[in-house]
């Protein structure tokens, strides 16, 4: 087998080593935001990256981004990159921990669980922002639920892009975090996503993204209303056209941003399982 080396990214080649990371970390990096990344190279191709950056108020380095080609995994490449980042944090000499956080959204990040355990990793409870899974038939919906509720409810294929993108706007400044395209991306799911219109603005939305056949994601759930019972009609819309759609075996994973997101994904879903881990190295 050929022998790992580790390099150092340099500015001018994030572009080859963005492709192999998360979008929203390669985002990131188109930003200019002061990061790390390493790649893990064998017989000069480029088989595995390391993406991360320093959180001065924690004291920690944070993992952001890390993946092995298939094709090359259970060859050493992610424990090479480990073991490069622990020596550059050795030659800073500022006592970082190593920390890593990660939604398991697919098979590929079914095997970051019991590697990182592997490399001396302490699993945590993870803190929010993190993902609840469940499967479609375990999602509670009202025999009520029905779009055009007071003419306000509208799915997203029936909504202008100019509203969606003003309220995706509106949430971003708020500091919610969207999928890569807003909420006009053609991965969101039109049909089952919702919002609430009011005076030709989008005062709630929740966005349904189609991960691949085995998985949806609510990433993005807003709302500027006073009151909580047109969010929470809104909302059993959407989930009535999932269930009406997808098979009931069919997983759904949605994002709770604070404790408050939290206790509704527990009253709408009868089993939701966290899938978002954090692990840390002292």
């Amino acid at each position: 087998m050929s022998e790992i080396q580790v390099i150092a990214v340099t500015e001018d080649q994030y572009e080859n080593a963005s492709v192999m990371m998360l979008p929203e970390v390669a985002e990131l990096l188109k930003e200019g935001r002061p990061m790390t990344v390493l790649s893990a190279v064998m017989d000069n191709v480029a088989v595995g990256v390391l993406a991360g950056l320093v959180d001065t108020e924690t004291q920690s380095f944070v993992i952001t981004s890390l993946y092995v080609h298939p094709d090359y995994r259970f060859n050493g490449a992610g424990r090479a990159l480990i073991w490069k980042l622990e020596d550059i944090l050795d030659e800073m000499d500022e006592h970082l921990i190593i920390k890593a956080e990660y939604t398991m959204q697919s098979v590929q990040n079914m095997f970051l669980q019991p590697f990182f355990t592997k490399m001396g990793f302490r699993q945590e409870q993870a803190q929010f922002p993190a993902y609840y899974m469940t499967d479609i038939g375990d999602i509670v919906v009202s025999n009520k639920a029905g779009e055009g509720q007071n003419g306000d409810i509208h799915s997203f294929e029936n909504v202008p892009d100019t509203l969606l993108k003003a309220a995706a706007n509106r949430s971003i400044n708020e500091g919610l975090v969207l999928p890569e395209g807003g909420l006009t991306s053609n991965n969101i799911d039109g049909e089952t996503s919702y919002c609430v219109l009011d005076d030709e603005s989008v005062d709630a939305y929740l966005a349904v993204e189609n991960v691949d056949e085995e998985l949806l994601k609510i990433p993005a759930l807003w709302s500027s209303l006073q009151n909580p019972k047109e969010m929470i009609k809104m909302i059993e819309c959407s989930f009535k056209g999932l269930k009406g759609k997808y098979p009931p075996n069919m997983k759904t994973a949605m994002l709770a941003t604070n404790a408050t997101a939290y206790k509704l994904i527990q009253y709408l879903f009868k089993r939701a399982e966290p899938v978002t881990y954090s692990f840390v190295k002292m």
